[in-house]
């Protein structure tokens, strides 16, 4: 990952490359939605490294065991708040109770977005599986009057 990505508008573009490749020949569509209001700030490289391994093993689980045809990949802010992302597949959603013994991968994402400050939460229903993430803004500066919102990790 190229530290020269550390931005919102980095990072977005850098997961819309990453997963148009990842999905290139599984007959899997996808959708990306950004809202256009985004603001292109900082993003920590921990923060956005974090973000891309939660991506990326988000859409590893629906290609290996979802049985999706569509992946919409959902980003916008609420002002003042932070930041919303959104990865939803159309697939048979996830049966918690069958679990592998000794699978890591939903626990792993969990601990990287509590690592990075960021809210995480997986709905799951027989008509797909919605991952949430929730990233709130932090400021740049103590002074409230010359903060800029930044993404970052405490």
């Amino acid at each position: 990952m190229n530290a020269s990505n550390d931005s919102l508008h980095g990072t977005l573009s850098y997961l819309r490359s990453y997963i148009t490749d990842y999905l290139d020949g599984t007959g899997i569509g996808c959708r990306f939605e950004f809202d256009s209001t985004l603001p292109d700030m900082p993003v920590r490289g921990e923060v956005r490294r974090n973000l891309f391994l939660v991506f990326k093993e988000s859409i590893n689980n629906i290609v290996k065991h979802a049985g999706a045809s569509e992946i919409t990949i959902r980003v916008w802010s609420s002002p003042g708040e932070g930041i919303h992302w959104h990865i939803e597949d159309n697939g048979k959603g996830i049966d918690f109770t069958q679990l592998r013994a000794f699978s890591n991968g939903l626990s792993n994402m969990g601990k990287r977005m509590r690592d990075s400050n960021i809210e995480f939460r997986i709905d799951s229903t027989s008509k797909g599986t919605t991952i949430h993430l929730f990233q709130p803004f932090c400021t740049t500066s103590d002074d409230a009057t010359n903060s800029k919102p930044t993404i970052t990790n405490p």
